[in-house]
C-alpha cells in the first residue's frame, strides 16, 4: 500500500523537499499532454554561458522540446530552448527571439538512447549541438547573458520554432525517457562533450546535477 501511494505521488505531482539523487534512474514521460512537465529550480540570477547534456529515448517524429530555461517563474517567455525537429532533421537552439538551426542526417535514431548536448556562450555568441559525441557546426545565437530568476522546464514548451505559439501545446510536448541531465555555466571543452556522448564521462554539472536535483513533478511522469 505504501508503494502504491508513493507511485501515485510521483505520477500526479510531487515536490522534492531536498535535492534528490537520481543516479541510475530516469524520468519517463508516457503521454502527449499540454500540462505534464517537470520543473527544476536554479539558484542562479545570471548565466553567461551554458552547456546542457542529457540522454534521451523517444520515438517521436514531430518537433518536441528537450530543455527549456525560463526567466521568472510566472513568465511565459521561452528564454533558452533546445528542441528537436525530426521531421526536418534539425535541432533548434533558441535564445528569446533568436534561434539557430542545426541540420543532421541519420543522427536521430528512433527507440534508442542518444546523448544530446548543447553549448552556448555570450562572449562569442556561438551555439553548438552534439549528438552521441559528434558535433555540429557552430552558429551565432546571442551575445547577451541570461539574467533574472530562472527555472528549467522538461516536457513542455511553447515556441514558434517548434511550430506552436500557445503557452503549452501537446503537439510539441516530449514523450519518451530522459536521464543523466547535467548543466554547466561554461562551455565544456570538446573532449569532455565527446566523452559524455560516448558514455566515458561521469562529470557532474555545476548548475544542474542529476545526482543532486531539486525538482517538482506535475502530472503523469514517472521516476523509474
Amino acid at each position: 500500500m505504501e508503494l502504491v501511494c508513493a507511485l501515485l505521488l510521483l505520477m500526479l505531482g510531487t515536490s522534492a523537499a531536498a535535492p534528490q539523487d537520481l543516479s541510475g534512474k530516469r524520468l519517463t514521460f508516457p503521454q502527449e499532454t499540454d500540462t505534464d512537465h517537470v520543473t527544476l529550480r536554479l539558484n542562479r540570477t545570471e548565466l553567461g554561458a551554458l552547456s546542457v547534456c542529457m540522454r534521451v529515448f523517444s520515438d517521436l517524429r514531430r518537433p518536441y522540446a528537450l530543455f527549456l530555461l525560463k526567466r521568472n517563474f510566472s513568465n511565459t517567455e521561452n528564454t533558452f530552448l533546445i528542441g528537436n525537429l525530426p521531421d526536418r532533421s534539425q535541432y533548434s537552439v533558441k535564445y528569446i527571439n533568436h534561434w539557430s538551426l542545426f541540420n543532421y542526417k541519420d543522427n536521430y535514431i528512433l527507440n534508442a538512447w542518444q546523448s544530446v548536448c548543447g553549448t552556448w556562450d555570450a562572449v562569442s555568441g556561438l551555439a553548438q549541438i552534439w549528438i552521441d559525441g559528434k558535433h555540429s557546426s557552430r552558429k551565432f545565437l546571442s551575445d547577451s547573458p541570461i539574467t533574472g530568476n530562472m527555472s528549467v522546464i522538461l516536457g513542455q514548451s511553447s515556441d514558434p520554432a517548434l511550430g506552436k505559439s500557445n503557452p503549452r501545446n501537446r503537439d510539441s510536448s516530449f514523450v519518451g525517457m530522459l536521464t543523466n541531465l547535467h548543466v554547466w555555466d561554461y562551455v565544456l571543452d570538446p573532449l569532455a562533450v565527446r566523452n559524455y556522448g560516448q558514455h566515458k564521462s561521469s562529470a557532474h554539472g555545476n548548475v544542474l546535477d542529476w545526482s543532486q536535483l531539486d525538482f517538482e513533478i506535475h502530472g503523469r511522469i514517472l521516476i523509474e
